[in-house]
Order: C-alpha cells, then sequence, then structure tokens
C-alpha cells in the first residue's frame, strides 16, 4: 500500500506529503513546503484520504543529484564525469534515471549542474519517494544504503546560493500580500500565454514566472499558483519538477527585482488624498410596519436608477460604443431604451477616452440634442480630474440654459482608457475607483455608466472582483463572431431586474462627404427583442459539463437556484468526461463553459475572495 511506502520514508528522515495520483504534482492546494510531515498519523490520514496518491519527500538537509537519461540525456555519463562517491542512497526513477541522495546541511544552489543532471537541495527542492508510480513504472530503491555526506566537490559545483542581503535584485515590496497574491491569480487566469510545445514554450513559461515575480510573490509561491492557476493551460502541461526549474531560473536570472510591477512600488512615498464624498442625510429610522411613501427615482424604470453606477461589459467590437450613443439620445428625445421610456428627458456627457477619430461622425448623427462629448485620459492625475469636472459642470450649464434639462447621464469609454486604473487587477485599486465614478455621480447626481472589456478567455468584467461587486448594475453584450445581432443582458442590479433587454444590429449611415467626394460613415443602434440564438456547434463532452453542475451541487449540497463553485464543476468534469490528459480536460471545460454562459444556460459569478461560482439560469429562482 501507498501509505507504507510513505512511512518508510518519514522513518528514514523525510518529510513527506501526497502527489497526485500517476504524477510528481503536489495535490491541488496542499503547500508541500509547509505542510509536508514526517508525523505517523498525519501520514496515516493523508493517505486514507487519497490511498493511491503518489509520495513527494522534501529535499531537507540533503543534496539529491536527479540524473536524466531519458530522450538520449547524457545524465549518467555526466554524472560518472564528476567523480564523486556513488555508494550512498539512490532511487531508480520509471524513465530510466537515478536519484543519488547525498546528506548536507547548509545551503546550495539548486540547479542543473551538467547535462542531464539537475539538484535537489534543502530549502527548495523535493523528489518523488520509492513506490511511487507514473504511467511509465514505478520509483524503486537501487541502493538500500546510509547517506554519505555530500562531497565537497559536489557542493563546490553546486555553489552556494546568492546572500539576499547582497543582492541588489531584492524584493522592493513586502511580498506574498493578498493584494499581490490575487494580482498574480488573475494575471494567470486571464492574461499569461499559455506554453505550447514546440511554440518556444520554455521561454514562455520562464517569461511567465517572470510576471508572477514582478507582481509581487515569492518563489515558492510563484510555483504553487502557477501549478494551481497556469500549469492545465499549457500544452502540454509541465511536470511539477520541471516547472519547479522555470521558476527557480526566472527568480535567479529575471531582470527586474520582486514586486518591481506593484502599486506598492510604483507609489512608494506618494501621499492619495482621501476622495472627497458628499456625506448622506441622516434620517428618521424605519420599523417594520410602518407605513411609508417610497418612489425610487429611476432614469429607466426598473432598468437604471437615477443617480448611482453601472457597467457595459462587452468584446472590441460589439458596439459598446454606440450603444452608450444610442442610450444618450433615448434620454434626450425620451425615445424608448428596449422598450422602456425614459422617466424623464435629460441631456448626457460622453468621457473619451479612445475612438476620437469616429467622434465627429457620431455627434453630427444626434442633431441638436444636449449630448456632450470630452475627450479624456489620464484620470489618475489630480489636475486633469479637477480640468475635468469643470469641464463637465460648463456642459451642465450649456444643458440648463439653452435645453432646458439636467445633466442625467456621464458615460465612461472605456475604463482602461481613460486611466483611471493603473492596474485593474488590483482590488485595492479597483474598489477606489468604484469609489470615485460614486462620488462623480454624487457629485452631478445623475448615472455613472462605463464601458468595459471582458477577459481575453471567459465571461464577466476583466478586472478585479472588487471591480464587478461595486457597480450598482451591469450590463452585458453577447456578440458573436460573424453575427450583426448583438444582445444585451443585466447580470447584475440592486435595484430592479436582471435578465434579458433585447438585441441590435449596427447600421452603417452616411453623414457626409469629404472633401474628395468620398463617403464618411458611421454606425446607428437599431434595437429589437428577439432571442439568442447560439449558432455555434455544440462542443464536445457538452453532455459532461451539464451532469458536472448538478454532480457538483449534489457533493457540495448546494440548494437548487444557488451558484455552484467553479472548481466543484471543474472536478466533476474531470472525472465525467474520461479525458486522461490534464491540458486537454482544461481546455474541453473551458470550451463547455464558453458555449454555455454563450448561449444563456449558465452565468458566471464572483464570489468573496474573486472565487468563481457557476449559476444553472434555467434553475435560477
Amino acid at each position: 500500500m501507498m501509505v507504507d511506502h510513505a512511512l518508510a520514508a518519514a522513518r528514514r528522515g523525510f518529510r513527506v506529503f501526497p502527489c497526485q495520483p500517476l504524477t510528481k504534482d503536489p495535490m491541488r492546494g496542499f503547500r508541500w513546503k509547509r505542510d509536508a510531515t514526517q508525523d505517523e498519523a498525519t501520514i496515516r490520514a493523508l493517505w486514507t484520504e487519497t490511498p493511491d496518491a503518489n509520495i513527494g519527500a522534501v529535499a531537507d538537509g540533503m543534496i539529491i543529484v536527479d540524473e536524466d537519461n531519458k530522450n538520449n540525456k547524457p545524465g549518467a555519463l555526466e554524472f560518472e564525469m564528476l567523480d564523486i562517491n556513488d555508494a550512498t542512497y539512490t532511487v531508480a526513477t520509471p524513465n530510466d534515471g537515478l536519484h543519488h541522495y547525498y546528506a548536507y546541511a547548509g545551503l546550495v544552489s539548486q540547479r542543473a549542474i551538467g547535462q542531464g543532471l539537475d539538484v535537489r537541495a534543502s530549502g527548495k527542492g523535493y523528489v518523488i519517494a520509492p513506490g511511487s508510480k507514473l504511467p511509465s513504472g514505478e520509483y524503486v530503491v537501487a541502493k538500500d544504503l546510509p547517506l554519505l555526506p555530500a562531497p565537497p566537490e559536489l557542493v563546490a559545483i553546486c555553489g552556494q546560493p546568492r546572500d539576499p542581503a547582497k543582492d541588489p535584485r531584492v524584493a522592493v515590496v513586502e511580498l506574498d500580500t493578498e493584494a499581490n497574491v490575487q494580482r498574480v491569480i488573475e494575471y494567470l487566469l486571464h492574461f499569461a500565454p499559455p506554453a505550447t510545445e514546440g511554440e518556444r514554450g520554455d521561454d514562455q513559461t520562464y517569461l511567465v514566472a517572470c510576471r508572477a515575480k514582478d507582481l509581487g510573490v515569492s518563489e515558492p509561491v510563484a510555483l504553487d499558483l502557477m501549478l494551481e492557476h497556469y500549469n492545465d493551460r499549457c500544452s502540454p502541461p509541465w511536470e511539477c519538477e520541471e516547472l519547479e526549474l522555470k521558476v527557480a531560473s526566472a527568480y535567479t536570472h529575471g531582470q527586474n527585482p520582486p514586486g518591481s510591477d506593484t502599486p506598492e512600488y510604483h507609489f512608494a512615498g506618494v501621499e492619495i488624498p482621501e476622495p472627497e464624498y458628499r456625506p448622506r442625510l441622516r434620517g428618521k429610522a424605519i420599523r417594520a410596519g410602518d407605513d411609508i411613501d417610497f418612489d425610487q427615482e429611476w432614469l429607466l424604470f426598473e432598468r437604471l436608477p437615477q443617480v448611482g453606477t453601472a457597467m457595459v461589459v462587452a468584446p472590441s467590437g460589439a458596439g459598446k460604443t454606440f450603444l452608450a450613443y444610442e442610450l444618450a439620445r433615448c434620454l434626450a428625445t425620451g425615445d424608448k431604451f428596449f422598450g422602456t421610456e425614459p422617466d424623464d428627458k435629460c441631456g448626457a456627457v460622453i468621457l473619451a477616452g479612445e475612438g476620437l477619430a469616429g467622434v465627429p461622425a457620431r455627434m453630427k448623427t444626434l442633431g441638436r440634442l444636449p449630448i456632450s462629448t470630452i475627450p479624456t485620459g489620464q484620470l489618475g492625475d489630480k489636475a486633469n480630474v479637477k480640468a475635468l469636472v469643470a469641464d463637465i459642470e460648463a456642459e451642465r450649464d450649456w444643458m440648463k440654459e439653452k435645453h432646458g434639462v439636467r445633466l442625467g447621464l456621464i458615460v465612461i469609454d472605456t475604463l482602461t482608457a481613460v486611466g483611471l486604473l493603473q492596474d485593474e487587477n488590483n482590488n485595492s485599486e479597483c474598489g477606489a475607483a468604484v469609489k470615485a465614478l460614486e462620488a462623480l455621480a454624487l457629485r452631478f447626481n445623475c448615472m455613472v455608466l462605463v464601458n468595459h472589456h471582458p477577459p481575453k478567455n471567459g465571461t464577466g468584467a476583466r478586472g478585479g472582483g472588487a471591480l464587478h461587486a461595486g457597480f450598482d448594475v451591469v450590463l452585458e453584450v453577447a456578440h458573436e463572431k460573424g453575427q450583426e445581432v448583438r444582445y444585451v443582458e443585466c447580470t447584475k442590479a440592486r435595484e430592479g431586474r436582471v435578465g434579458a433587454w433585447g438585441s441590435f444590429t449596427l447600421i452603417s449611415i452616411v453623414v457626409g462627404f469629404d472633401r474628395r467626394g468620398r463617403a464618411r460613415t458611421t454606425c446607428e443602434v437599431s434595437m429589437g427583442s428577439e432571442p439568442r440564438v447560439i449558432t455555434g456547434k455544440q462542443p464536445p463532452k457538452f453532455d459532461a459539463f451539464e451532469a458536472a453542475i448538478e454532480t457538483a451541487r449534489v457533493t457540495d449540497d448546494v440548494p437548487k437556484g444557488q451558484p455552484v463553485k467553479r472548481a466543484s464543476v471543474q472536478t466533476a468534469f474531470g472525472e465525467l468526461a474520461h479525458i486522461s490528459d490534464r491540458g486537454n480536460r482544461s481546455k474541453a471545460f473551458n470550451k463547455c463553459l464558453d458555449f454555455a454562459a454563450a448561449a444563456g444556460r449558465v452565468r458566471v459569478v464572483r464570489g468573496a475572495n474573486d472565487e468563481q461560482f457557476i449559476n444553472d439560469v434555467k434553475e435560477e429562482p
């Protein structure tokens, strides 16, 4: 039994931990450096939970030379050339390699010391212990001998690890803070390009590890996070030992110090004043049963409140800018917006951070309405914000004087382009940005609507969870590539209704001609109410995906109508889909999830600590 092998390794003096069956990778969520143990009761409990788990052995107090002979690597020849005593505890690996164990109380660099020779050492490394199995075979003891003291020539070849106190690349901020870890998770999930064999995958993985270092996590945490949130997307996924070497190389040879691309480093010594908020008036307590006459003020009844914040999430090219101008037009004229008439006519200011070349044509189609566009950028600069507020006040006064209406809508197009966020994956920055938008809404007693993008691979708003959580209303525009029709759905509403708003298409119109007689065009929005139809082919294993939601619901004891953890659904999918390769299994799951979300069958939502959940739309109460 595997537990007996784990106990034998512990009695020999190794701290052990469980690895995923038939792999070299630690169990998901298991921090091996911290939680590895020699305690027999703990070991029995760990292997009772997963009886076929492989055994990882931490290289505490040792130098372990990993001799690799697969794929014609000359590991055996390189080890022989070291000319050191090999009469020590030795383990044969399933791929014709050997692990030579030597006792050493000090620290050495963990690195390659020859072609086909790597070193695992105290403080960083681990190996797979005897009794463990891979698809290619089993780890077995080749020489059951005591550990020899590490020969001085081996210690010299390994070299000493660099002294952090003397290293110019020492961390420039506190590492592994909650914000830094979350920032790295968001990067790995949504922005880190996966490595593909034959397409410079080694370089790509090295660069991803460098980026994790720059974002402010330590080497062991970077390795854990890449194993959990990045490795499955690589094709094929890295073996844990290989990925460990890539990460170690990034931290050894990377040009930038750890934490060099964090807000804490960039803004060190900068005093950021607290935003000014209009205080809310205190009122009389409302008691249960009181007969209160309360009338909610709306821009669009049960859709957009008169004062608050809203976010429109749509991919590039989906028409979110044209949709914002159409909303402004409907508010100014009183026309219905997706079937709902504005409560009162009002004006709008669009703060345009991108697409400025198309603004004159768009404004020309609107005629003489209380709508203004202000080119905007660098809202992270206090002087720019002060000047912008003055510009908005001037347009507000013009609307009142010229058209007799109040300013009811401010559009920010887009959140990224206007420079309000330096790092959209930083939850602290996201929270501060949302508070600033709320302050803007209160100052002008209006609705502030922000255009934003989804992640490259996924649904919902790009960036930290505090971004989505802070808005009163979130709208998502779905647009399948090659299709003319777009669909608008409200996925969050603190007041009002969630659900489909309707569909729209973009119609090209001619607004004039240039001096050479060429037509100048823009687009108008044509709204409809047709239900969303998915034209794409249902991906393979979709039946397993739907069954996985139900399986996860039962396993986690989640009531009908409540969201299920994405991680639980993915685990159940792995058991039901019968796809052996982890990378292919992860890709199949993501394709099924994207299809289901696009079809309106599920919705991906975020919970505490940015944990993702899947809501089965047909089961919503």
